[in-house]
């Protein structure tokens, strides 16, 4: 392979592909846990279910899980796969928290972003980090952006 494919091509498609497929498998456990929750929380009626608190709960627990992993792992690529997924999923959380005022939620988001990509300047993180960063913004507002 070329240097430039197998250090530059290769890790975007990984990224793209394998962030997507990651976030389809978030995105289905927290449907999980909503139907779990709406099921034995709320006995069936899903309008006395606290979707806030499930987002929220799941978010935390998937960057809990993050932390605990991406400290036994050395690969960057994996590392950075792998924060995709949280980081998404805090997006969305914050976006649809704040689903009614639309300007307020951007602005929120676009400082979470921004001071990411700050603490991973300070990190002197690898460039993937910041494409993953990126395209979880990306996705985020695709995703849950008031339409």
């Amino acid at each position: 392979m070329k240097p430039d494919l197998k250090h530059k091509v290769l890790p975007v498609l990984i990224l793209t592909v394998g962030g997507v497929l990651l976030l389809g498998l978030t995105f289905m456990a927290y449907y999980g846990v909503v139907l779990l929750g709406e099921r034995f929380i709320s006995g069936g009626n899903p309008q006395l279910f606290p979707m806030d608190r499930a987002r929220f709960y799941t978010m935390a627990g998937i960057f809990i899980a993050y932390i605990l992993v991406s400290r036994f792992l050395k690969n960057d690529l994996l590392k950075s796969l792998l924060f995709i997924s949280p980081f998404t999923m805090a997006l969305v959380v914050v976006i649809l928290k704040y689903y009614e005022t639309p300007f307020l939620a951007l602005s929120i988001v676009v400082l979470f972003f921004l001071l990411t990509l700050g603490m991973f300047r300070m990190k002197r993180s690898n460039w993937m980090y910041y494409y993953a960063a990126s395209m979880s913004f990306v996705i985020a507002l695709a995703y849950a952006w008031p339409r």
